[in-house]
């Protein structure tokens, strides 16, 4: 047997019928956490079956969209959405140096953002920041190289 066709009255508003938190998670905290019930302990009575979750990570590299499904007074079921857990890639370059092998470019968090840093005089796994605020990896590698041409090091 087919459905029934939807009745006017099911059809409702998001804004008006659905909360919407957005949610920064500590340090520490990772995208299985956020999933088990007693994570939501001290906030589960404001959080009512339907509730949509934007959840972040404190240094914005995973967000994750979620549903409360139930919540008691001491804890709230929360699941994914189906599109889930969206990491974002970050240019993890600890070992990616430049052709000179003192220079490197790196992004730092969405404050700081990218950075030029160098290999720390006379200490073999220290960096230094040369500068940082640059808004692109492009950015970063025109000062890079503007900077190497003031001190003659260009190659």
């Amino acid at each position: 047997m087919a459905a029934q066709p939807l009745h006017p009255h099911k059809l409702k508003m998001a804004e008006n019928e659905q909360l919407h938190f957005k949610v920064v998670v500590d340090q520490g905290v990772g995208p299985e956490d956020v999933l088990e019930p007693e994570y939501w302990r001290h906030v589960a009575k404001n959080l009512p079956p339907h509730t949509r979750l934007t959840i972040w990570a404190w240094d914005t590299s995973w967000v994750m969209e979620a549903y409360v499904i139930y919540s008691t007074d001491r804890d709230a079921k929360v699941v994914p959405a189906e599109a889930g857990l969206t990491k974002f890639r970050r240019d993890d370059n600890k070992d990616e140096w430049e052709a000179d092998k003192k220079h490197r470019i790196v992004y730092i968090n969405p404050q700081t953002r990218w950075a030029v840093q160098r290999k720390a005089k006379g200490k073999t796994n220290e960096v230094e920041t040369l500068r940082d605020g640059f808004p692109s990896r492009e950015a970063a590698a025109e000062w890079l190289r503007q900077h190497k041409t003031a001190l003659g090091t260009a190659a």
